[in-house]
C-alpha cells in the first residue's frame, strides 16, 4: 500500500504481480483466469501489468478463485493463504468436540481484527507454526 496525503493508495502493480505470481502457481493461462472471473484475457494481462486497476468485485473474484484473500491482492498482508483453510480444519475436528467451538470462536475474533493487528498476528503465527 501507498499513502498519499493521508490517503492509502493500492498499488496496481502490486495486485499485478501477486494475480501473475498465483496464477503461474495454479499453472493457469491468462485465458484460463479470464474465463473463471468472467473477463477477456486482455483484461488479465492489464491487470498483471498494473496498467488496469480492478473494481473491489474483481478483486474478490479474483481472490476466490486464486485461493488467497483480498487483504493479499491489496498488499495489506503478505500471508496469501486464507483463513478459510483453517475453516476447513476445524471441520474435521469432532463437532462435540468443544476444540471446535474455540477455534470458531479465535477464527472470529482475528476476523474482526483491524488488518493492522490482523498483519500482525498472522506475522506472529507463521513464526510460531513455520
Amino acid at each position: 500500500m501507498i499513502q498519499h496525503r493521508g490517503i492509502v493508495v493500492v498499488d496496481p502493480y502490486l495486485i499485478g504481480r501477486r494475480v501473475r505470481e498465483l496464477r503461474l502457481a495454479r499453472t493457469l493461462s491468462q485465458q484460463d483466469l479470464a474465463d473463471r472471473i468472467g473477463a477477456q484475457q486482455t483484461t488479465v494481462s492489464a491487470i498483471e501489468r498494473g496498467e488496469n486497476y480492478p473494481s473491489i468485485q474483481i478483486i474478490q473474484v479474483l481472490a476466490e478463485v486464486l485461493g488467497t484473500n483480498v487483504d493479499y491482492l491489496l498488499g495489506n498482508t503478505d500471508n496469501s493463504h486464507p483463513i478459510s483453510e483453517l475453516l476447513k480444519t476445524v471441520s474435521f475436528v469432532d463437532p462435540d468436540d468443544e476444540r471446535r467451538t474455540q477455534l470458531r470462536d479465535l477464527i472470529d475474533k482475528f476476523r474482526a481484527l483491524p488488518p493492522e493487528a490482523r498483519n500482525y498476528a498472522q506475522e506472529l503465527m507463521e513464526r510460531l507454526f513455520p
